[in-house]
């Protein structure tokens, strides 16, 4: 509906009397002299398509189960009432059509809400004695921390949700407090104990730092750091004190900790740059040693390298993280050397080279039976025969002259 079409539904004198034309006759609306005429006509018409929209807006709210009766059954009584007593322009049966529909909405959507309150009714129940038989699980909880936090979000869950059944909440209310009552008496009687505690600890922490400073200005690197970590971890299992006085034995035992590290650390600065003069040295032994390869002399490569060897050895250290992998491009050296030399010793075997002998002899053999089979087959025109044979002997010449090859290797 638009003030158009709700125009048409009324008229307005020169006076700016404004009338609605109904099936009844006409009726008067009211008076109008802010403006013409037209806009007093006008002016009604609008008040009705807003009461139409007004209307249509709580239907689809209520439709959508999204209004609740109370305003809907107002808006109703209030369409009927312009209806009796207009005060707009517009089409009027339509009024009273919408408060019928909003009336069989408020219902609807009245039953639904009863259906809503009962199932939260049933929701909220169940929600509290979840609450209560998780509170039960928790009482002899020794989480302390997280299971206090867990108790005031429950309580808190508790007191926000709505009052449907007093007695059956009072029964699970009670069952909720006995339990955060017991785990609040155990973590009274927990930190009671940790006071005792912390007065143990604070002894044996003012025991770890006298040690600490007793041994800050050591120069036994090794077992002093051990020392120190022995009275880090010891630090560490010894517990909380009292914050202030943690703070101040924390700050002496660390003060005492990085003096002697920052001594260790300056020594092996001084070290470092011995190592990088080492490191140096092996990378020219390593370039001596690289050199011989590949092997042209045997001998000569093998005595350069037991030179080189030696000469590695009175080399002190070097940085750990170049150890690695000099010692690995070394290691391709040494065993090209050591491959050489076996090789060496397998070409000397003399029974590999008897063997080498034999294996020609076999294959001479098998070739010369052959050409007589060759022979043969020519002299009887088998031109398949003759072909197959070839071949064989093809292949036998082939593989005795690989073993031919192979006893040349050898030295005679």
């Amino acid at each position: 509906m638009d003030i158009a079409t709700a125009v048409k539904s009324g008229r307005v004198t020169s006076d700016g009397t404004v009338f609605v034309i109904t099936l009844d006759g006409e009726r008067r609306v009211g008076q109008y002299q802010a403006g013409t005429p037209t806009e007093g006509l006008e002016f009604f018409a609008r008040k009705y398509v807003d009461l139409i929209v007004e209307a249509d807006v709580m239907l689809t709210r209520l439709r959508e189960n999204r209004g609740v009766p109370g305003p809907a059954k107002v808006l109703a009584e209030k369409l009927r009432s312009t209806y009796v007593e207009p005060n707009v322009v517009g089409d009027l049966s339509i009024l009273l059509k919408k408060a019928d529909e909003l009336i069989a909405a408020a219902a609807e959507r009245a039953v639904v809400l009863t259906e809503q309150k009962k199932e939260q009714r049933e929701q909220t129940l169940a929600k509290r004695r979840e609450i209560a038989e998780t509170a039960k699980t928790l009482a002899n909880s020794t989480s302390w921390k997280k299971t206090t936090e867990k108790f005031a979000s429950m309580l808190a869950t508790w007191k926000e949700l709505p009052r449907f059944d007093r007695k059956v909440e009072q029964e699970l209310w009670k069952v909720f407090s006995h339990a955060r009552s017991t785990f609040d008496k155990r973590k009274r009687t927990h930190f009671a104990e940790q006071t005792k505690l912390r007065t143990s600890a604070a002894t044996l922490k003012r025991e770890i730092v006298e040690k600490a400073e007793s041994i800050k200005d050591s120069s036994n690197w090794v077992e002093t750091a051990k020392k120190f970590k022995e009275l880090m971890d010891k630090w560490k299992t010894a517990g909380r004190i009292g914050k202030g006085e943690d703070e101040a034995l924390w700050v002496r035992f660390k003060a005492a900790h990085d003096h002697f590290f920052t001594r260790k650390n300056e020594d092996l600065a001084k070290r470092k740059v011995s190592q990088e003069s080492n490191l140096e040295k092996k990378r020219n032994l390593l370039a001596e040693a690289e050199a011989l390869l590949p092997i042209t002399n045997l001998e000569a490569a093998k005595k350069a390298l037991r030179d080189i060897l030696q000469r590695w050895d009175r080399v002190g250290h070097i940085p750990k993280d170049a150890i690695k992998k000099l010692e690995e491009r070394l290691k391709i050296v040494k065993d090209a050397v050591s491959d050489a030399v076996a090789r060496e010793n397998s070409r000397k075997d003399p029974d590999k080279h008897a063997r080498a002998n034999s294996t020609i002899s076999l294959f001479a053999e098998k070739i010369a039976k052959l050409e007589a089979d060759l022979a043969k087959a020519q002299a009887s025109g088998n031109t398949a025969k003759v072909t197959s044979l070839n071949n064989a002997i093809s292949s036998q010449r082939m593989l005795m002259q690989a073993a031919e090859e192979a006893l040349s290797d050898f030295v005679r």
